[in-house]
């Protein structure tokens, strides 16, 4: 059986960047930037992010944009996992 990874169209492993950088502290433990980043995804776009785990990815999104890692043609996905019960 064919990996969906080696059919045309998909992504291959050297497309791939995995970047834990931005963890913090530890598992479960949100940092101030992750706080800062959820705050700026709520009141710029309406977008709720956990306080942990979505907020340090969005942390991570936001440090690259303001690096500069991004061409203004280039399309960036923010795939956004879910994590919003824990904000009941």
């Amino acid at each position: 059986m064919l990996s969906l990874l080696d059919q045309a169209g998909f992504s291959r492993d050297d497309e791939l960047n995995i970047d834990d950088n931005f963890i913090g502290e530890g598992y479960a433990v949100p940092t101030a930037e992750s706080r800062e980043a959820a705050q700026l995804f709520a009141e710029t776009e309406g977008i709720l992010l956990d306080p942990v785990y979505t907020s340090k990815a969005g942390r991570r999104l936001l440090a690259y944009c303001r690096e500069g890692r991004f061409k203004p043609s280039e399309r960036v996905l923010f795939w956004h996992t879910g994590g919003v019960l824990t904000l009941l």
